[in-house]
């Protein structure tokens, strides 16, 4: 009779995985493909949208086209002040 209690045992545990578990199991698995789907969706995203080569080449010569101006203005600026210090340099010594 302990063997056929056990039979009945496994039976009726095995009655609830089917009908509990392993549909579980299944709606388990199907949410992790959707959010593997997500996760995929965006990363693709990211990488439709990501800095290419040509735009990070395109931004360095526009930072050096801003510096090149500025250095050049900065130059003229400083060429006027140096005349400037001369000609006073030139009138304190005159006097």
């Amino acid at each position: 009779m302990a063997d056929q209690s056990d039979g009945v045992s496994f039976a009726a545990v095995w009655k609830v995985v089917q009908v509990c578990v392993i549909p579980l199991l299944g709606i388990l698995y199907a949410n992790q493909q959707s959010t593997i789907k997500e996760l995929d969706n965006k990363v693709y995203q990211l990488q439709k949208e990501s800095v290419t080569e040509a735009k990070l080449q395109a931004m360095e010569q526009r930072m050096i086209t801003y510096t090149d101006v500025r250095l050049n203005d900065l130059s003229g600026k400083m060429e006027i002040i140096i005349k400037y210090l001369e000609m006073q340099r030139g009138m304190n010594t005159s006097k």
